[in-house]
């Protein structure tokens, strides 16, 4: 009886009870209210972060379009939770989930008296984080960042699309929804063929939207000089731009992105512009005056020497000429040696640029806007740039393309200097040497020039009309 009666030990048991009572209600409580805190704020930090990124998203879709290059954007989708000891996560993480929704863009204009209309579809994109947190969806509409909190919406971001007295509207094509908790990718091309329209009056623009009130706010004191702007439910529309009573006797490029051939598998970035023409300038049609003023100078010349009893006309015909080309220049701004953007046309040999960057600084070296007379096969450019150390760098390319004059993807593509053998990125629409150039060594200052051009030069059709650099 002694033996049931002996109560050692039993404080030990008791309090080893205790402690892990207390363990559990412990284990308990942090499961229940402390481990949510310690997700939702790491669901705050990625989502900060996701939002940072996709402000960068967009900018980079502006970029892409603006620059004619191709951008790759890295985002945050989501976060995962880590591991903790004793205690359940409600699951991996917070995913983040991207959506998308179309939105219609109408263009109407006047040109030269007769009334045209371009409709374009869009995409608007949705992020939403999926956790245990409830944060705003995130909103890409037309250019501007939106957060919407379910019965309320709210946009801190600035006007892309009425400024400087004219309109630019994005376009984004190709963008898939996904749902992810990594980081993803997207390499996003611009829509380098654009149709530049001569608009002399009365346009009128109406584009889609979920969020009416917020665009109206932001483009209400911001739309072009004499328009006017109304919404609805579903739709912003900014009429009258460019009024014929305000503006009668002027006009303005309209440019146009033409979206019809480009690939459905890739995201794609362009922009609707009508710019004032302080702006936006044509780079085609800056080289096309230089190119005119060189002509005329040498046709001014042979008529001097063959002509010299007809002064009098002569001096006449000279002074009309100078005048008219005295009055496109000062409507241009012209840097006949640069190939900084917008870029620079080149449709002849011995053609060029100065002063590139050196190839630690370059940026870009891209080849776009592509032109041909025709179906032509293994169209020939040369070009060269050369520092003044004797350092070289020089392509050739050998072009194919259809019977309306655009590129194939049989192009033949050869690095002469240095013989490094870089192998480009190209498609039907661009030429991105920039990798090639940076491994080149060029050094500053220095020049590029056009060696070998089949085109005007062998006044044959079927040959390369015109290709654009742009070297920045």
């Amino acid at each position: 009886m002694k033996v049931l009666n002996n109560e050692k030990g039993v404080s030990e048991i008791v309090g080893a009870m205790l402690i892990l009572l207390i363990l559990v209600i412990y284990l308990g409580v942090t499961q229940t209210y402390e481990l949510p805190k310690w997700n939702k704020e790491l669901e705050k930090q990625g989502f900060d972060l996701t939002y940072k990124d996709f402000l960068d998203l967009r900018s980079d879709i502006e970029d892409s379009s603006i620059r004619n290059m191709p951008v790759t954007s890295s985002m945050h989708t989501g976060v995962r939770y880590p591991e903790r000891f004793m205690l359940s996560n409600p699951g991996q993480g917070a995913y983040g989930v991207f959506d998308t929704y179309p939105l219609r863009i109408n263009i109407s204009y006047n040109s030269n008296g007769t009334q045209y209309y371009k409709n374009y579809s869009s995409l608007g994109i949705i992020y939403q984080m999926n956790g245990i947190s409830d944060f705003p969806r995130l909103v890409y509409e037309h250019g501007i960042i939106i957060k919407e909190f379910g019965s309320a919406n709210y946009s801190d971001d600035e006007n892309h699309i009425a400024k400087d007295n004219g309109i630019y509207i994005p376009i984004l094509k190709g963008f898939e929804p996904l749902s992810s908790t990594e980081v993803e990718t997207f390499n996003v091309l611009p829509i380098t063929d654009s149709d530049i329209i001569n608009a002399t009056s009365s346009i009128n623009v109406t584009f889609e939207t979920r969020y009416p009130g917020i665009w109206y706010n932001m483009l209400n004191k911001s739309i072009p000089v004499g328009s006017d702007i109304t919404y609805n439910n579903t739709e912003i529309r900014i009429t009258n731009i460019f009024r014929p009573d305000i503006f009668g006797g002027f006009s303005r490029n309209l440019s146009l992105p033409n979206t019809s051939s480009i690939s459905e598998n890739n995201i794609y970035s362009g922009t609707i512009r009508f710019a004032d023409d302080n702006t936006i300038v044509n780079a085609l049609k800056i080289n096309m005056v230089q190119y005119l003023t060189n002509n005329m100078t040498n046709n001014i010349t042979n008529i001097t020497i063959i002509n010299m009893t007809n002064t009098t006309n002569l001096t006449n015909t000279t002074i009309t000429n100078i005048t008219q080309i005295t009055n496109i220049t000062n409507n241009i701004s012209i840097d006949s040696s640069s190939c900084k953007s917008p870029g620079r046309y080149m449709w002849d040999k011995y053609q060029g640029c100065i002063n590139l960057p050196k190839s630690a600084n370059i940026q870009r070296f891209i080849i776009q806007d592509m032109k041909f007379g025709g179906t032509i096969s293994g169209g020939q450019l040369v070009f060269n740039v050369q520092d003044v150390k004797g350092n070289q760098f020089e392509f050739q390319i050998l072009f194919d393309s259809d019977g309306n004059g655009n590129p194939l993807l049989t192009s033949s593509i050869t690095q002469n200097q240095p013989p490094l053998g870089c192998t480009p990125f190209f498609n039907t629409t661009l030429i991105n040497l920039t990798q090639c150039y940076r491994n080149a060594d060029i050094d500053y200052p220095n020049a590029m020039k056009i060696k070998q051009f089949d085109s005007f030069t062998k006044f044959d059709a079927k040959n390369i009309l015109y290709v654009k650099f742009v070297i920045d």
